[in-house]
């Protein structure tokens, strides 16, 4: 199989992608979108991409594109430690704190943020695509004051010198890594749960009417692990809800509750029934 991933080589999605598919074929995508693009395009079995963390919440950027365009179910969700660590070109170890430019994926500067704050308050905070590609553009700028956010991997494969190790501000930081795929996968781990993800679409705004397409599932007594509110981006006011539920996709109630949102004038689309896994 043909595994995309969010690259450069040392990003998060590389690490998830080669301690999971370690002997299948790899793929690097500059971006989350050029990624589910060639998933979408039969391109590549599977697109490996961060859909959640610990501290920053959604990536938005993943929530809207499975919004917005048809592609592959989600088959498993892979759970990675998270580890932010700022890095400087070793040409640069001796003035590093006198850097100017700080580099990392949104994600990685946001989860930065009160490191940042306290140590660095007037460096420039600038977003790339990757913390891999941060860390890349550091060691390949050595003229440059500029450091990287980015993990520790990165740093060995860019040879560069790391000057503050877990600079996140939540030792207990996580990301959540959805795989999409048309194959069923096969996985020798044990899950820590199954779920199932869909986005649902409200027929109106008239009042109660979120409360009444959530009462299918709550009657049916099947648990919404998560919910959260996404703006269609068709016209102000006009939302869709990301819902994640405990169950599997073989629950016969869950099917009856489809129905019966889909009478109610709801629209639901199924991301996929899961299982998810943990990464040590």
């Amino acid at each position: 199989m043909n595994i995309g991933y969010l690259g450069p080589v040392g990003t998060f999605s590389y690490q998830v992608a080669h301690r999971v598919f370690p002997e299948e074929q790899h793929t690097a995508y500059t971006t989350i979108s050029e990624c589910l693009d060639a998933v979408a395009a039969n391109e590549i079995d599977v697109c490996l991409v961060p859909f959640e963390n610990a501290i920053e919440g959604t990536v938005n950027v993943t929530l809207d594109y499975l919004y917005q365009n048809d592609v592959p179910p989600i088959q498993a969700e892979y759970i990675l430690p998270i580890s932010q660590n700022i890095m400087v070109n070793k040409q640069r170890s001796s003035d590093w704190q006198e850097a100017t430019t700080i580099l990392s994926h949104p994600q990685g500067l946001a989860q930065c943020h009160d490191y940042l704050t306290k140590n660095f308050p007037h460096i420039k905070r600038e977003a790339v695509s990757s913390t891999a590609f941060a860390a890349e553009y550091v060691s390949t700028h050595p003229d440059e004051k500029t450091l990287a956010i980015a993990p520790l991997f990165a740093a060995e494969h860019y040879d560069l010198d790391v000057v503050r190790a877990n600079a996140q501000g939540n030792m207990h930081n996580e990301t959540r890594f959805i795989a999409l795929s048309n194959q069923k996968l096969t996985i020798a781990d044990d899950p820590i749960e199954t779920k199932t993800t869909l986005l649902l679409k409200l027929p109106d705004n008239d009042s109660g009417t979120l409360h009444t397409m959530l009462s299918t599932f709550a009657w049916r007594n099947i648990n919404m692990s998560k919910i959260e509110s996404r703006p269609t981006k068709t016209r102000l006011g006009q939302y869709f809800f990301h819902i994640d539920l405990d169950v599997g996709a073989d629950n016969r109630l869950l099917d009856n509750a489809m129905v019966e949102i889909s009478l109610l004038g709801g629209t639901v689309k199924v991301l996929g029934s899961y299982d998810v896994y943990k990464i040590k």
